[in-house]
């Protein structure tokens, strides 16, 4: 771990901390609980690591009608009735969608909307 030019430190390479006469397999241990302890004290630090911030202003409260209920519910019509409207009206296609169940990250997934199923499948490339 070293300092960079603007002050921050840089764990790119956590390795370079440990000994070198250590065994790979040790350094792999230590390198495991050093990334966990500093997780753990980061995201106390920052409280948590996410932020979610609104990409649309909401400028009253009379806004959360156009964004909320009803709102939401014209948008969820739309991409019922036509599934590719799903790109255009909300951030798929932009983000990356992680899965809570393994494989975590395995690529952007979308509601079979059409047959109203609640299960997830991954969107064909």
């Amino acid at each position: 771990m070293d300092a960079r030019d603007d002050g921050t430190l840089s764990i790119e390479y956590p390795d370079a901390l440990f000994p070198a006469s250590w065994s790979e397999e040790k350094v792999a241990r230590a390198r495991t609980l050093f990334l966990k302890r500093l997780s753990v004290l980061a995201h106390r630090f920052y409280g948590g690591k996410l932020q979610v911030l609104p990409r649309a202003g909401l400028y009253g409260p009379g806004w959360f009608g156009a964004w909320y209920t009803p709102g939401v519910s014209a948008v969820s019509t739309a991409v019922r009735d036509e599934s590719e409207e799903s790109f255009a009206l909300t951030g798929r296609g932009t983000s990356w969608p992680c899965s809570p169940t393994p494989p975590a990250c395995s690529g952007t997934a979308t509601a079979d909307l059409r047959a109203g199923s609640a299960s997830w499948r991954a969107r064909p490339s």
